[in-house]
């Protein structure tokens, strides 16, 4: 070997990865990898729960506008309903997170609404299938279309035809159906609440929280009765059907026939309080505190419960 190759073989080594080396090198992306994930689906979740307390604070500032308007928070829902199947009459069928519409700069929806009837009637079909942006949880699953059933719970439309909201009127603390007359808190069957009937304080009484679709419960199971076809909503919706307890706790699972607050959040869920600001409570909430949280003149001391 001449000196000129000897030079160049130094100059031009012949290096490699040998198998060890790759193994380690492909093991140390795999631990950055498994790191970096969970700090990004953080981030993601952090943004999607700051826009879930957007939405609600918008919520509660419509909330208010309506009380400034009418010196009532609207009804949680009416007490009598309208079936145009069956013909029969009585208080256009709307709930809450209708009513408060023209307070959410929704005016097209708004005008859309032909208030005279029910939101199940022919009039209404098109519009309650509108999805509201401000009512969807990012969080949550994807929106589906629900069921909607008016008297006797005979379906108008079909099995598919009322946008959904992930945001629900809390009207009990009780393990009665939300859309009791008697509702312990702002929102239920004919309320007419106004802030001077929330002797509690504003503060410390929550009227909404969040929902979301039982997509996997099945509304047979224990309503066989009353959901001929599988006919009833599997979830809550803006139109009507708005209302849940907090009888069960918060992210219990409890199933499309007890309404109870439910979220994605991971470790609990989102509340919009009477006076407008929305706090983050713990699944590990006890009962008792959720209960004196709901009720709007119950007189209890309340520590401090947020986190």
């Amino acid at each position: 070997m001449t000196a000129r190759d000897r030079k160049s073989k130094i100059q031009n080594p012949n290096f490699a990865f040998t198998l060890v080396e790759l193994l380690v090198v492909i093991a140390i992306i795999g631990i950055l990898i498994a790191l970096l994930l969970p700090a990004v689906q953080a981030a993601r979740e952090a943004a999607r729960r700051m826009q879930c307390t957007n939405n609600m604070k918008q919520v509660g500032l419509a909330l208010h506008l309506y009380h400034d308007t009418h010196k009532v928070f609207p009804y949680g829902s009416p007490l009598s309903r309208y079936c145009p199947l069956l013909g029969f009459g009585g208080q256009p069928y709307w709930g809450w997170s209708a009513m408060i519409l023209p307070f959410m700069e929704q005016g097209s929806t708004t005008d859309a609404i032909d208030w005279r009837y029910g939101y199940n009637a022919p009039a209404n079909a098109e519009v309650i299938r509108r999805p509201m942006a401000t009512y969807l949880c990012p969080s949550a699953p994807k929106a589906e279309a629900l069921v909607s059933c008016c008297i006797l719970l005979i379906p108008t439309y079909g099995v598919e035809h009322a946008a959904q909201s992930t945001y629900a009127g809390i009207a009990t603390h009780t393990s009665a159906n939300p859309r009791t007359t008697e509702g312990s808190g702002c929102l239920y069957r004919n309320s007419a609440v106004s802030i001077a009937r929330i002797t509690d304080g504003t503060s410390q009484t929550v009227m909404v929280g969040e929902v979301v679709t039982f997509r996997d419960d099945d509304p047979t199971k224990d309503n066989s009765t009353y959901c001929p076809n599988r006919a009833c909503e599997k979830g809550n919706m803006w139109a009507e059907h708005n209302l849940i307890t907090t009888y069960y706790g918060i992210n219990s699972q409890t199933g499309s026939n007890r309404r109870g607050v439910e979220s994605k959040h991971p470790g609990g869920a989102n509340f919009l309080f009477a006076d407008g600001h929305v706090a983050f409570l713990s699944e590990a909430t006890d009962q008792d505190t959720l209960a004196k949280l709901t009720t709007r003149a119950g007189g209890e001391v309340i520590p401090d419960f947020t986190n």
